[in-house]
Protein backbone atom coordinates (compact mmCIF):
# COMPACT_ATOMS: atom_id res chain seq x y z
CA UNK A 1 0.00 0.00 0.00
CA UNK A 2 2.72 2.24 1.02
CA UNK A 3 5.00 1.51 -2.59
CA UNK A 4 1.57 2.25 -4.08
CA UNK A 5 0.82 5.61 -2.94
CA UNK A 6 4.46 6.49 -3.48
CA UNK A 7 3.54 5.78 -7.17
CA UNK A 8 0.55 7.46 -7.45
CA UNK A 9 1.68 10.69 -5.69
CA UNK A 10 5.14 10.62 -8.29
CA UNK A 11 2.71 9.97 -11.08
CA UNK A 12 0.14 12.59 -9.89
CA UNK A 13 3.30 15.01 -9.60
CA UNK A 14 4.32 13.98 -13.52
CA UNK A 15 0.85 14.73 -14.75
CA UNK A 16 0.73 18.02 -13.01
CA UNK A 17 4.26 18.79 -14.14
CA UNK A 18 3.28 17.65 -17.37
CA UNK A 19 -0.26 20.19 -17.79
CA UNK A 20 1.91 23.39 -16.59
CA UNK A 21 4.80 22.55 -19.34
CA UNK A 22 4.67 24.52 -22.52
CA UNK A 23 7.91 23.10 -24.68
CA UNK A 24 7.92 19.34 -23.63
CA UNK A 25 5.25 16.51 -24.14
CA UNK A 26 4.95 13.15 -24.78
CA UNK A 27 6.38 13.02 -28.13
CA UNK A 28 9.56 13.79 -26.66
CA UNK A 29 9.88 11.67 -23.71
CA UNK A 30 8.93 8.62 -26.69
CA UNK A 31 11.48 10.02 -29.03
CA UNK A 32 14.05 10.03 -26.57
CA UNK A 33 13.50 7.07 -25.46
CA UNK A 34 13.57 5.35 -29.06
CA UNK A 35 16.47 7.49 -30.20
CA UNK A 36 18.81 6.26 -27.16
CA UNK A 37 17.32 2.73 -26.71
CA UNK A 38 16.15 3.30 -22.84
CA UNK A 39 13.29 0.37 -21.42
CA UNK A 40 12.60 0.18 -17.77
CA UNK A 41 11.98 -3.10 -16.02
CA UNK A 42 8.64 -1.21 -14.53
CA UNK A 43 5.66 0.99 -14.69
CA UNK A 44 7.08 2.17 -11.71
CA UNK A 45 10.66 3.03 -12.88
CA UNK A 46 8.94 4.66 -15.82
CA UNK A 47 7.14 7.14 -14.19
CA UNK A 48 10.42 7.78 -11.95
CA UNK A 49 12.66 8.35 -14.70
CA UNK A 50 9.83 10.48 -17.21
CA UNK A 51 9.97 12.63 -14.16
CA UNK A 52 13.42 13.57 -14.23
CA UNK A 53 12.98 13.79 -18.04
CA UNK A 54 10.53 16.46 -17.40
CA UNK A 55 12.52 18.47 -15.24
CA UNK A 56 15.86 18.43 -16.91
CA UNK A 57 13.98 19.17 -20.26
CA UNK A 58 12.58 22.21 -19.05
CA UNK A 59 15.89 23.07 -17.16
CA UNK A 60 17.85 22.86 -20.84
CA UNK A 61 14.93 25.00 -22.53
CA UNK A 62 15.62 27.58 -20.11
CA UNK A 63 18.78 28.00 -20.37
CA UNK A 64 19.37 27.49 -23.93
CA UNK A 65 16.43 30.49 -24.56
CA UNK A 66 19.07 32.75 -22.22
CA UNK A 67 21.87 31.97 -23.95
CA UNK A 68 20.49 33.05 -26.79
CA UNK A 69 20.08 36.37 -25.18
CA UNK A 70 23.55 36.27 -24.75
CA UNK A 71 23.37 35.19 -20.71
CA UNK A 72 25.31 32.08 -21.24
CA UNK A 73 28.36 31.39 -23.54
CA UNK A 74 27.30 27.33 -24.15
CA UNK A 75 24.22 25.68 -25.01
CA UNK A 76 22.91 22.20 -23.30
CA UNK A 77 20.75 19.67 -24.71
CA UNK A 78 18.77 16.46 -24.38
CA UNK A 79 21.69 13.55 -24.23
CA UNK A 80 20.66 10.09 -22.92
CA UNK A 81 21.41 10.99 -19.57
CA UNK A 82 18.90 13.22 -19.46
CA UNK A 83 16.24 10.68 -17.34
CA UNK A 84 18.94 10.93 -14.58
CA UNK A 85 18.69 13.12 -11.60
CA UNK A 86 20.72 15.35 -10.51
CA UNK A 87 21.82 13.33 -7.37
CA UNK A 88 22.22 10.08 -9.35
CA UNK A 89 24.50 12.01 -11.68
CA UNK A 90 27.12 13.44 -8.92
CA UNK A 91 27.13 9.86 -7.81
CA UNK A 92 27.54 7.52 -10.44
CA UNK A 93 29.06 9.68 -13.14
CA UNK A 94 31.33 12.13 -11.37
CA UNK A 95 34.15 9.83 -9.64
CA UNK A 96 37.03 12.21 -8.14
CA UNK A 97 37.83 11.58 -5.02
CA UNK A 98 40.75 13.96 -2.85
CA UNK A 99 40.83 14.11 0.93
CA UNK A 100 43.73 16.12 0.90
CA UNK A 101 43.72 19.81 0.95
CA UNK A 102 44.47 20.30 -2.81
CA UNK A 103 46.58 23.88 -2.03
CA UNK A 104 49.31 21.90 0.61
CA UNK A 105 48.96 18.38 -1.61
CA UNK A 106 52.25 16.55 -2.64
CA UNK A 107 54.47 18.28 -5.18
CA UNK A 108 55.74 14.93 -6.95
CA UNK A 109 58.96 15.92 -8.91
CA UNK A 110 57.50 19.65 -9.36
CA UNK A 111 59.71 21.97 -10.45
CA UNK A 112 58.42 25.22 -12.71
CA UNK A 113 60.87 25.77 -15.54
CA UNK A 114 61.86 29.07 -16.94
CA UNK A 115 60.06 28.94 -20.33
CA UNK A 116 58.87 31.94 -21.78
CA UNK A 117 55.08 31.89 -21.86
CA UNK A 118 55.30 34.29 -24.40
CA UNK A 119 56.43 31.70 -26.95
CA UNK A 120 54.09 29.06 -26.30
CA UNK A 121 51.69 28.48 -29.28
CA UNK A 122 48.63 31.11 -29.27
CA UNK A 123 46.35 27.42 -30.10
CA UNK A 124 47.27 23.84 -29.88
CA UNK A 125 45.05 20.96 -30.36
CA UNK A 126 46.79 17.47 -29.56
CA UNK A 127 43.93 15.47 -31.36
CA UNK A 128 45.70 16.58 -34.48
CA UNK A 129 49.20 14.68 -33.57
CA UNK A 130 46.97 10.79 -34.01
CA UNK A 131 48.94 10.21 -30.58
CA UNK A 132 44.61 10.55 -29.21
CA UNK A 133 42.61 7.47 -28.87
CA UNK A 134 39.02 7.98 -29.35
CA UNK A 135 36.32 8.86 -26.62
CA UNK A 136 35.79 6.31 -24.47
CA UNK A 137 32.82 5.89 -22.18
CA UNK A 138 32.95 5.48 -18.68
CA UNK A 139 29.31 4.59 -18.27
CA UNK A 140 27.57 4.57 -14.69
CA UNK A 141 30.73 4.08 -12.74
CA UNK A 142 32.82 6.53 -11.34
CA UNK A 143 35.92 6.30 -13.23
CA UNK A 144 36.91 9.16 -14.49
CA UNK A 145 40.24 9.15 -13.19
CA UNK A 146 41.31 5.94 -14.57
CA UNK A 147 40.38 7.49 -18.17
CA UNK A 148 41.98 10.49 -17.38
CA UNK A 149 45.23 8.73 -16.50
CA UNK A 150 45.21 6.76 -19.47
CA UNK A 151 44.29 9.41 -21.97
CA UNK A 152 47.53 11.60 -20.38
CA UNK A 153 49.66 7.94 -20.78
CA UNK A 154 48.64 7.08 -24.11
CA UNK A 155 49.52 10.07 -25.66
CA UNK A 156 53.01 10.60 -23.82
CA UNK A 157 53.87 6.57 -24.37
CA UNK A 158 52.44 7.37 -28.51
CA UNK A 159 54.63 10.23 -28.72
CA UNK A 160 57.81 7.87 -27.34
CA UNK A 161 56.94 4.90 -29.22
CA UNK A 162 55.02 6.17 -32.53
CA UNK A 163 52.70 3.73 -31.74
CA UNK A 164 49.29 4.34 -30.22
CA UNK A 165 48.04 1.93 -27.86
CA UNK A 166 44.60 2.19 -26.09
CA UNK A 167 45.29 1.46 -22.49
CA UNK A 168 43.44 -0.27 -19.44
CA UNK A 169 41.06 1.54 -17.30
CA UNK A 170 39.62 -1.18 -15.57
CA UNK A 171 42.98 -2.64 -14.46
CA UNK A 172 43.26 0.57 -12.73
CA UNK A 173 40.33 0.46 -11.22
CA UNK A 174 40.80 -3.35 -10.11
CA UNK A 175 44.25 -2.57 -8.73
CA UNK A 176 43.95 0.75 -6.95
CA UNK A 177 41.45 -0.33 -4.60
CA UNK A 178 43.28 -1.24 -1.75
CA UNK A 179 45.12 0.85 1.61
CA UNK A 180 48.35 1.09 -0.57
CA UNK A 181 46.78 2.99 -3.46
CA UNK A 182 43.70 4.37 -1.87
CA UNK A 183 41.32 4.85 -4.91
CA UNK A 184 37.85 3.34 -4.69
CA UNK A 185 37.14 1.28 -7.78
CA UNK A 186 33.34 2.78 -9.24
CA UNK A 187 33.63 4.83 -6.30
CA UNK A 188 35.96 7.43 -7.48
CA UNK A 189 39.53 7.95 -6.75
CA UNK A 190 42.70 10.27 -8.20
CA UNK A 191 44.65 10.16 -11.26
CA UNK A 192 48.31 10.55 -8.77
CA UNK A 193 47.21 7.52 -7.26
CA UNK A 194 47.10 5.50 -10.56
CA UNK A 195 50.16 7.19 -11.77
CA UNK A 196 52.12 5.81 -8.67
CA UNK A 197 50.37 2.38 -8.95
CA UNK A 198 52.10 2.26 -12.67
CA UNK A 199 54.88 3.49 -11.83
CA UNK A 200 55.63 0.94 -9.05
CA UNK A 201 53.87 -1.82 -11.22
CA UNK A 202 56.39 -1.20 -13.78
CA UNK A 203 53.40 -1.07 -16.28
CA UNK A 204 49.58 -1.00 -17.12
CA UNK A 205 47.69 -3.34 -19.52
CA UNK A 206 46.64 -2.39 -22.97
CA UNK A 207 42.56 -2.16 -23.28
CA UNK A 208 42.69 -5.33 -25.46
CA UNK A 209 44.07 -7.05 -22.95
CA UNK A 210 42.40 -6.01 -19.84
CA UNK A 211 38.77 -4.77 -21.07
CA UNK A 212 36.59 -2.46 -19.50
CA UNK A 213 33.71 -3.74 -17.43
CA UNK A 214 32.08 -0.44 -15.83
CA UNK A 215 32.62 -2.72 -12.45
CA UNK A 216 35.02 -3.16 -9.80
CA UNK A 217 36.61 -7.05 -10.03
CA UNK A 218 39.75 -8.25 -9.07
CA UNK A 219 43.23 -6.95 -10.02
CA UNK A 220 44.24 -8.98 -13.59
CA UNK A 221 47.02 -7.09 -14.57
CA UNK A 222 49.26 -9.61 -16.40
CA UNK A 223 52.56 -8.24 -17.87
CA UNK A 224 52.49 -10.37 -21.10
CA UNK A 225 49.60 -7.88 -21.73
CA UNK A 226 51.83 -4.89 -20.90
CA UNK A 227 50.94 -1.77 -23.03
CA UNK A 228 52.74 1.06 -21.27
CA UNK A 229 55.50 2.05 -18.37
CA UNK A 230 56.11 5.81 -16.92
CA UNK A 231 58.90 6.37 -14.51
CA UNK A 232 57.37 9.41 -12.62
CA UNK A 233 55.16 12.04 -12.80
CA UNK A 234 54.80 15.90 -12.11
CA UNK A 235 51.57 17.83 -10.45
CA UNK A 236 51.09 21.90 -11.63
CA UNK A 237 51.07 24.38 -8.91
CA UNK A 238 47.20 24.24 -7.44
CA UNK A 239 45.41 27.25 -9.12
CA UNK A 240 48.46 28.15 -11.58
CA UNK A 241 47.05 28.65 -15.65
CA UNK A 242 50.11 29.56 -17.07
CA UNK A 243 52.22 26.48 -15.44
CA UNK A 244 49.50 24.50 -16.64
CA UNK A 245 49.38 26.20 -20.31
CA UNK A 246 52.86 25.95 -20.19
CA UNK A 247 52.53 22.33 -19.48
CA UNK A 248 49.71 21.89 -22.44
CA UNK A 249 51.47 23.97 -24.98
CA UNK A 250 55.01 22.46 -24.66
CA UNK A 251 54.95 18.42 -23.25
CA UNK A 252 50.91 17.64 -24.38
CA UNK A 253 47.71 16.40 -22.43
CA UNK A 254 47.16 17.14 -19.04
CA UNK A 255 45.10 15.36 -16.29
CA UNK A 256 42.82 17.34 -14.41
CA UNK A 257 40.06 17.63 -11.50
CA UNK A 258 36.92 19.80 -12.66
CA UNK A 259 34.32 21.02 -10.30
CA UNK A 260 31.49 19.15 -12.91
CA UNK A 261 28.65 18.84 -10.35
CA UNK A 262 26.37 21.34 -12.01
CA UNK A 263 23.59 19.32 -14.15
CA UNK A 264 24.09 21.70 -17.12
CA UNK A 265 27.34 20.56 -17.51
CA UNK A 266 26.05 16.64 -17.64
CA UNK A 267 24.04 18.19 -21.00
CA UNK A 268 26.86 20.42 -22.24
CA UNK A 269 26.62 20.64 -25.73
CA UNK A 270 28.88 23.21 -27.68
CA UNK A 271 30.02 26.67 -26.57
CA UNK A 272 32.56 27.62 -23.93
CA UNK A 273 31.72 26.12 -20.06
CA UNK A 274 31.96 28.95 -17.93
CA UNK A 275 30.24 28.67 -14.75
CA UNK A 276 30.36 31.16 -11.92
CA UNK A 277 29.11 28.93 -9.18
CA UNK A 278 31.73 26.09 -10.19
CA UNK A 279 34.30 25.64 -6.82
CA UNK A 280 38.02 25.74 -6.90
CA UNK A 281 38.95 23.71 -4.62
CA UNK A 282 35.89 20.97 -4.48
CA UNK A 283 36.74 19.16 -7.65
CA UNK A 284 35.23 15.84 -8.17
CA UNK A 285 35.66 14.90 -12.20
CA UNK A 286 38.69 13.83 -13.83
CA UNK A 287 39.32 14.94 -17.45
CA UNK A 288 41.77 15.63 -20.11
CA UNK A 289 42.71 18.65 -21.17
CA UNK A 290 44.07 18.11 -25.08
CA UNK A 291 44.30 21.70 -26.14
CA UNK A 292 43.62 25.28 -25.35
CA UNK A 293 42.48 28.53 -27.77
CA UNK A 294 40.34 31.58 -27.94
CA UNK A 295 36.85 31.99 -29.73
CA UNK A 296 34.90 35.42 -29.80
CA UNK A 297 37.78 36.91 -27.62
CA UNK A 298 37.37 34.22 -24.97
CA UNK A 299 40.27 31.93 -23.71
CA UNK A 300 39.11 28.22 -23.34
CA UNK A 301 41.08 25.02 -22.54
CA UNK A 302 39.70 22.21 -25.09
CA UNK A 303 39.00 18.80 -22.57
CA UNK A 304 38.62 15.24 -23.64
CA UNK A 305 35.96 13.73 -21.25
CA UNK A 306 34.92 9.87 -20.72
CA UNK A 307 31.03 9.88 -21.73
CA UNK A 308 31.06 8.55 -25.34
CA UNK A 309 31.13 10.34 -28.55
CA UNK A 310 27.46 11.72 -28.40
CA UNK A 311 28.16 13.79 -25.75
CA UNK A 312 29.09 17.45 -25.99
CA UNK A 313 30.96 18.70 -28.98
CA UNK A 314 32.30 14.83 -30.21
CA UNK A 315 33.01 13.93 -26.40
CA UNK A 316 34.91 17.30 -25.91
CA UNK A 317 34.30 20.38 -24.07
CA UNK A 318 35.38 23.61 -24.15
CA UNK A 319 36.03 24.95 -20.66
CA UNK A 320 36.82 28.80 -20.12
CA UNK A 321 40.41 29.71 -19.33
CA UNK A 322 41.97 32.32 -17.20
CA UNK A 323 39.00 33.59 -15.17
CA UNK A 324 40.75 32.89 -11.96
CA UNK A 325 40.69 29.13 -12.12
CA UNK A 326 37.14 28.58 -12.77
CA UNK A 327 35.99 25.44 -12.06
CA UNK A 328 39.33 24.39 -10.44
CA UNK A 329 40.69 23.31 -13.79
CA UNK A 330 44.20 24.04 -12.82
CA UNK A 331 43.85 22.65 -8.63
CA UNK A 332 44.25 19.02 -9.18
CA UNK A 333 45.97 18.44 -12.76
CA UNK A 334 49.86 16.27 -13.37
CA UNK A 335 50.76 14.47 -16.05
CA UNK A 336 53.12 11.25 -16.46
CA UNK A 337 56.81 11.03 -17.29
CA UNK A 338 58.05 8.59 -20.03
Amino acid sequence: MKQFSICFITLAMVLGAWSHGVHINDTDWKGFKVKFNKTYTTKEEEILRYSSFRQNAQRINNHNSEADKGLHTYWVEINEYADMTHEEYNRKMNGLRHDENLEDREMFLNSRSSLNLTALPYEIDWRKSGCITGVKTQGHCGSCYAFATTGSLEYKHCKQTGKLVSLSEQNIIDCTDNLLYLDKGCFGGQMDHAFKYIIFNKGIDTEQSYPYHAKLGNCKYSRAGRGATMISYRDIRFGDEEELKEAVGTLGPVAVGIDAKSIEFLFYHYGIYDNSWCSSTKVNHGALIVGYGTEYGQDYWLLKNSWGPNWGMNGYVKMVRNQGNRCGIASLASYPIV
